[in-house]
């Protein structure tokens, strides 16, 4: 990581982002199926979008892979009991991945000029991942929190947020 590009920790984001995406976030639901399979333990799974790697992390017992049926068709590691709640299944792929719906909502707000203010970061930094590792955050991207729960931040690449998320207008 360059040495001028802020980390932001996840103590962070729950204490200064948090409040704000309760104040401002729109609420969205994800309306983009997803492939899923199940991880093998060890196993690596980088997370790369339109604008390059994003994340890795290292798969636990239990875990799921996710690819998202986006351009950049992005894959992420979700721990069996949030997958449980967050997705319901459909159909069988091929001998590997199965077709899932996701279910629930989020609330979301758009990294702005503000909310690089309130970090104290510049247009692109980078956030600690709650597995240890590094991801990329910039102006334009999402930062969101699951409903009801609203007890984590996850940043969502503006491409793949907007080929994935809607706006629930009801």
């Amino acid at each position: 990581m360059p040495a001028d590009i802020s980390l932001v920790t996840r103590e962070t984001l729950m204490g200064r982002v948090l409040p704000a995406v309760r104040a401002e976030g729109g609420r969205y639901c994800k309306y983009q199926r997803v492939h899923a399979r199940p991880a093998i333990k060890g196993e690596v799974v980088i997370s790369v979008t339109e604008d390059g790697e994003e994340t890795r992390n290292t798969a636990a017992a239990g875990d799921v892979v996710v690819r998202n049926l986006t351009e950049a068709q992005e894959e992420y590691l979700v721990d069996a009991a949030t997958f449980a709640a967050r997705y319901r299944e459909l159909k069988k792929v091929d001998e590997l991945w199965k077709l899932y719906d996701p279910i629930g909502e989020i609330l979301a707000i758009e990294i702005s000029q503000d909310v690089t203010s309130l970090l104290g970061v510049a247009e692109e930094f980078y956030l600690m991942a709650p597995w240890g590792t590094r991801q990329k955050a910039t102006v334009g991207d999402f930062f969101v929190a699951p409903l009801p729960e609203l007890d984590k931040i996850y940043r969502v690449a503006k491409s793949e947020f907007e080929q994935t998320y809607e706006l629930v207008t009801e």
